[in-house]
């Protein structure tokens, strides 16, 4: 269902609403009442889903649907990583594996699929220690300047503003002379890094009332990323 309303946010702003209206008011009623519009939305999802659109507007939907796709496990932490791409090449990349997986998965039901796993995974690690890295280096530069972004970034008022400061944190390191980004390998091609196998692994199902994506802010300073696989 969360797929589903991702689509209609896009491609059909209206209806969104209307079916957000109808099942905030299913909310009251019996749970088959609410399972009944759930089924309804679900196959219209499934019918109309591929209908044409720009493209800019494909790409939107299509990113919105494979976050919820991922469950609130792991669409946080997606949003935090990518946040973390420098050059319009990772950007691509990036939607690039998460869409081919999406597409390939996306009514595979609430399992995501081990090679989904492997590639955030990956993700995770790879920006990691780039941001490490440039801590690292700002740290030496100047420990005073380094406490003070610290702080900042700890208390931000949103993930998305921690990771901003990460990203210019970033990039003013990649300016004085880091080395170069390692390319990303793809999730669709089997690397050392990872052991492919055909087995599912499961995740919690999304929730009915939605998802909270400012779960681990307000933390001490120094203490690391909160958002975490």
């Amino acid at each position: 269902m969360c797929q589903a309303l991702a689509w209609l946010e896009v491609a059909q702003p209206e209806e969104h609403r209307r079916w957000e209206r109808r099942l905030d008011a299913a909310d009251y009623q019996p749970d088959e009442v609410y399972d009944r519009l759930t089924r309804e939305l679900v196959a219209q999802w499934r019918q109309h889903r591929d209908d044409p659109l720009p493209s800019h507007q494909r790409l939107n939907s299509d990113l919105a649907q494979a976050e919820d796709w991922l469950g609130r496990e792991y669409a946080s932490p997606w949003r935090r990583w990518h946040g973390l791409a420098m050059t319009p090449a990772e950007i691509e990349h990036d939607h690039d594996e998460l869409l081919s997986l999406w597409r390939q998965h996306r009514d595979g039901g609430d399992d995501l699929p081990t090679g989904a796993r492997d590639y955030l995974a990956w993700l995770k690690t790879s920006r990691e220690e780039r941001l490490t890295e440039a801590e690292k280096w700002f740290r030496n530069e100047d420990p005073d300047a380094y406490r003070r972004w610290d702080t900042r970034r700890s208390f931000a008022d949103t993930v998305q503003d921690a990771t901003r400061d990460e990203h210019d944190l970033i990039r003013r390191w990649l300016d004085e002379g880091a080395p170069a980004a390692p390319p990303a390998p793809s999730a669709r091609q089997p690397s050392a890094r990872h052991r492919w196998t055909d087995k599912i692994l499961g995740r919690r199902a999304p929730g009915r009332f939605g998802r909270n994506d400012h779960a681990g802010l307000g933390r001490k300073p120094g203490a690391g990323p909160p958002w975490e696989l």
